[in-house]
């Protein structure tokens, strides 16, 4: 009896703990083969990592071993810029000893490969996602390949292609497992001009909220995260075709403009605006205040969210030193329903164990 009794005093006051969002456990300083911290991470997803070593070589590690591409693939400084919900990968790297423009591709196996000619122009696409056996991007204006004019996806298996495009610019920005792709289009600063577009089995259907809608990211549930970054509001458009209530609740939203910086598939969802929070339907959460262990001197700069694992990168520096940057591993602590679970479990297996 008096292991059950205090059993449960330490059970809630766990869950006192929890209340209040998600909870976040800092675990250290993320570490090179060498065992050196990493300088920065640009991709995260089912514990695979895309970084940067503090001497600016990129590295992949494949959730088994750390590689450095450019040696696998021949081709100068290699760097997986997101990484792909299956086998392909979008990257880039320089064409030539002293180029300065990288050029945008995919990765598979250990092959830096182009995507085919647009059809519709002599332009070559720009990689930016891959998921499935999808990779997409956008078709860049002429002149200017940072700025995408009409969707574009290829199908590597079957090379089929797929372009899209609304009034303006048009470019693919997340893709997932399932090889769903998401399109935004945008022309301006107008909410009227923005417009989402979720490809599925090839064929793309409009989505958002009385057709004006914002978005950075998608799950493996088709979940879209979509932000109205001028109306304001923020909400999950899942991938049944229904709508979340308004993220946040009754809480004073921080400000009336977001980004949202990704959805996990346990729905937890990062949006960023001047600093990064966390947000559900309940409230919103200041990332610093969902984390525990981080050293009182560190500075925290950007974060990013595995959205397989729900693991956090948080890239920052030490006191006052903005030269030298760090990333910190945070693992999700298990909430508040898990416990309970997990408790009546415990207890269960405690009975038990009275009676024989």
């Amino acid at each position: 009896m008096k292991c059950s009794a205090v059993f449960a005093v330490l059970l809630l006051n766990c869950l006192n703990s929890h209340a209040g969002g998600p909870r976040f456990r800092v675990e250290g300083q993320v570490l090179d083969p060498s065992g050196t911290p990493l300088k920065g991470i640009y991709s995260a997803r089912g514990g695979k990592l895309s970084a940067i070593r503090r001497d600016n070589k990129n590295l992949y590690y494949d959730g088994n071993r750390w590689r450095d591409l450019s040696a696998e693939t021949g081709k100068r400084d290699v760097r997986i810029e997101t990484l792909g919900a299956g086998e392909f990968h979008p990257a880039t790297w320089l064409p030539s000893a002293g180029a300065t423009n990288r050029v945008s591709g995919y990765l598979y196996g250990n092959q830096a490969l182009l995507a085919p000619m647009s059809s519709t122009s002599s332009i070559r696409p720009g990689i930016t996602v891959a998921g499935g056996d999808w990779v997409a991007g956008g078709i860049p204006t002429v002149g200017n390949p940072d700025v995408f004019l009409v969707g574009y996806a290829y199908n590597v298996r079957t090379q089929e292609t797929r372009e899209y495009s609304w009034d303006k610019r048009t470019v693919a920005i997340a893709a997932n497992s399932k090889g769903t792709i998401l399109f935004r289009g945008s022309g301006n600063d107008s909410l009227a001009d923005h417009a989402i577009g979720r490809m599925r089995n090839g064929v793309v259907e409009g989505i958002g909220i009385n057709g004006q809608a914002w978005t950075d990211a998608m799950n493996d549930h088709d979940d879209v995260l979509i932000t109205r970054n001028l109306g304001g509001d923020v909400h999950i458009a899942y991938g049944d075709g229904t709508v979340s209530p308004e993220l946040g609740g009754d809480m004073v939203q921080p400000t009336d403009w977001f980004e949202g910086v990704a959805i996990s598939n346990s729905r937890l969802a990062l949006l960023y605006a001047g600093s990064y929070y966390f947000a559900d339907t309940k409230g919103w959460y200041p990332i610093r205040e969902t984390l525990e262990g981080v050293p009182a001197n560190f500075n925290q700069s950007s974060v990013l969210l595995d959205p397989v694992t729900d693991q956090l990168y948080i890239r920052g520096y030490y006191g006052t030193n903005q030269n030298e940057r760090y990333v910190l591993r945070a693992n999700p602590v298990p909430e508040p329903g898990t416990l309970a679970a997990l408790g009546l479990g415990v207890a269960a297996m405690l009975r038990r164990r009275r009676k024989g």
